[in-house]
């Protein structure tokens, strides 16, 4: 898997959600570089890894294995978020013993099914053998994408290719095939015992006060922080206080 490497100390890995790369988390990476040695890993499907038609959280989890042997890691901390969140979750119950700390940010392990069909129409309406700048794309993706925030989370994934045409980096077809996979619950057999923070955004409802029970009973040694004026990007919307509160976790 590609990734991009900053800081030094002991292993820190973070993995972005869907329709991300690492460079989404690259500032707070230089943050966290300071204490760790920060791996930015782009999933399967994303940013500048490999496309393969099959994509779910157990191929992922087995990538992230395979990452860690090739970077000769024995053991490291974990961020996900989203996707990543529960591709790290994933990993954590297969190879516990190869997780130090762990945090899910903005993500449980309950089914999410994905049913935005407008934003996956809109992956597909672009016609990159017509289309000739980045505002034309951008132009075609709001009649499907009004969000413009939104939207230009999706266009980071646009670049400009060897042809001189436009082209998606992410796999769109993959994804859009195995969408449902990505929505589907993750699987606790066994009460997870390592340490683990969930980060709640509190303007997102993808984490529920009605969830916190079945958590901490999945995750007996887990904690549960809530960061305020953040919507699901928490890490874009309130960086500082995410910044402080993930790094008081994964160092105390």
């Amino acid at each position: 898997m590609f990734f991009r490497k900053n800081g030094s100390g002991d292993p820190l890995i973070i993995l972005h959600g869907l329709f991300g790369s690492g460079m989404n988390w690259h500032t707070l990476a230089r943050y966290f570089g300071a204490e760790y040695e920060v791996f930015l890993v782009d999933q399967r499907n994303h940013g500048r890894s490999p496309h393969d038609e099959v994509f779910n959280y157990s191929v992922m989890a087995g990538d992230l294995a395979d990452f860690l042997d090739q970077q000769h890691i024995g053991k490291a901390s974990i961020i996900g978020h989203s996707m990543g969140a529960k591709t790290a979750i994933s990993f954590a119950l297969a190879h516990p013993d190869k997780v130090n700390k762990l945090v899910a940010v903005d993500m449980g392990v309950k089914e999410y099914p994905v049913q935005d069909d407008d934003l996956q129409k809109g992956l597909t309406s672009l016609d990159f053998d017509a289309i000739q700048s980045r505002s034309e794309a951008d132009a075609t993706l709001a009649s499907y994408i009004p969000d413009m925030r939104i939207r230009a989370f999706i266009m980071q994934n646009l670049h400009w290719g060897p042809d001189k045409k436009m082209k998606w980096r992410m796999n769109v077809a993959s994804i859009i095939d195995n969408i449902d996979e990505i929505g589907t619950a993750v699987e606790v057999q066994e009460p997870y015992q390592g340490a683990i923070l969930f980060v709640k955004a509190a303007d997102s409802n993808y984490i529920l006060p009605e969830d916190y029970a079945c958590l901490m009973e999945r995750f007996p040694n887990g904690s549960i922080e809530v960061i305020s004026n953040a919507g699901h990007w928490i890490h874009a919307d309130n960086p500082a206080d995410f910044g402080e509160v993930v790094i008081r976790f994964l160092t105390s």
